[in-house]
């Protein structure tokens, strides 16, 4: 048995449940904070800390590639779309639009990596979709209706442009030579290089940060940016970008796990029933994409 994927699905559900406790940081920091400054704040801190540790002669590589600020635009572009769609369309739809990305990962790693779908595959992503709607509604689809065109595009939008971070990520980690630690903490730098201008312009005036503030920024940018991230990419390094995405499905859970133990929000048996389904999936998927014959 290859042990090497599923140390990398150990990483990545990991890095989903790190990112999953994030969903009650950023509750609670944009209450304070203008939603494209926590965007810089969050990522420009994990990539100057992470890039302080890497060897500035790995560095140069990096700096100077076009495909690692194509990832940063990608994840900067990906962040604001969903921060400003969420302001205008409603919670249920937002989470579910978002959630729903890892199809657009198939898709796109179908067309680009031309990555192979067996039916146990098409059977967990069906699954999962499944799995994400009764998540995210618990049970009653009407909690989809409301919202802007608009914003629903926006958050639609953010999943794709994701899914576009996935397959580009992918293809940058099998160069030769690329490491994850010093790709990472570029990315991260670069990301909140690109956001700054962006922030300047839509929220000029909103960069200060009181105390409380600095703690949720210090928090997420150490535990719910660098170290997931980090995490990720390594798995990212063993699977399918499918693979990868559908194992993060589980990051709504822990998000909603954490909601419930920190904030007291209620956790119904639709979202319970939800939250099955998607733990079936990511078993069904990590079987099919470490199988023997499907390598």
């Amino acid at each position: 048995m290859n042990e090497r994927p599923y140390r990398a699905i150990t990483f990545t559900f990991l890095s989903s449940f790190l990112w999953g406790s994030s969903f009650v940081a950023v509750k609670v920091g944009l209450r304070t904070i203008d939603p494209v400054w926590f965007t810089f704040w969050r990522t420009f801190l994990a990539g100057l800390v992470l890039t302080a540790i890497v060897r500035k002669s790995q560095l140069s590589f990096y700096f100077r590639s076009p495909l690692v600020w194509t990832l940063a635009v990608l994840n900067t572009a990906a962040f604001l779309a969903q921060n400003y769609g969420m302001r205008i369309t409603t919670a249920s739809k937002a989470a579910f639009y978002v959630n729903f990305g890892f199809v657009a990962v198939a898709l796109l790693s179908w067309i680009f990596l031309r990555e192979r779908f067996t039916w146990l595959k098409i059977s967990s992503l069906l699954l999962g979709a499944v799995g994400v709607t009764f998540l995210v509604t618990g049970g009653h689809l009407e909690r989809l209706r409301g919202g802007t065109l608009l914003g629903d595009g926006l958050v639609i939008l953010a999943g794709w442009l994701w899914a576009g971070y996935f397959i580009v990520s992918k293809i940058v980690l099998h160069r030769e030579g690329v490491r994850v630690l010093p790709l990472t903490a570029t990315v991260l730098l670069f990301t909140g290089v690109v956001s700054l201008p962006a922030a300047g312009l839509i929220a000029p005036g909103e960069a200060a940060l009181d105390l409380s503030g600095l703690a949720i920024v210090v928090y997420t940018a150490a535990f719910c940016t660098a170290l997931p991230q980090l995490l990720w990419a390594r798995g990212l390094m063993e699977l399918t970008p499918t693979a990868s995405a559908v194992v993060l499905l589980a990051e709504p859970i822990f998000g909603a796990f954490f909601g419930f133990l920190l904030l007291g929000d209620r956790f119904s048996t639709g979202e319970s029933v939800g939250a099955v389904l998607i733990l079936l999936a990511i078993a069904l998927y990590s079987m099919a994409d470490t199988s023997r014959d499907d390598q």
